[in-house]
């Protein structure tokens, strides 16, 4: 990406704790066909990753609800256009919400999830389950991992 592109569609939000690079790409995929610019593909390994042992984010719950609320709550009318999308963000904010212990924010984003598709039994499921203690605490596992 251009430098140029990357400040002007405001390069990475900084209060993100968690997925900077989803939130980033949600800003510059319209930028870029709004200005009739193309993504290609490099078939060639141009960053280096270091792969390390101890904490990642993905295994921080905390981390994870706070980026996934946040990226939400931003981009609210976008996501209203990708209801797949949507959906899947709002299960994984009722997931990570009954992890840290914010069971009734959990329990919205479920519900949420379920007023996008009311046919589709799965988001029903997780919704009854966030409100039933024993089990959402046994099949999401309340334990935050850092």
């Amino acid at each position: 990406m251009l430098r140029e592109i990357f400040i002007e569609i405001g390069g990475f939000d900084e209060d993100l704790m968690s997925g900077q690079h989803t939130e980033l790409s949600m800003r510059l995929v319209p930028y870029l066909k709004k200005n009739n610019l193309k993504i290609l593909n490099i078939f060639e390994p141009l960053i280096k990753v270091h792969v390390h042992e101890g904490a990642r984010i993905r295994h921080n719950a905390d981390a994870l609800y706070s980026g996934t609320t946040r990226t939400l709550a931003k981009h609210e009318a976008l996501f209203r256009r990708d209801k797949r999308k949507y959906v899947d963000y709002l299960q994984l904010a009722g997931v990570n919400g009954v992890r840290t212990k914010r069971y009734k924010e959990a329990k919205k984003y479920f519900w949420r999830a379920v007023q996008q598709n009311q046919y589709k039994p799965q988001l029903w499921m997780r919704w009854i389950i966030s409100n039933i203690p024993i089990l959402r605490d046994r099949i999401w596992h309340t334990t935050i991992r850092n």
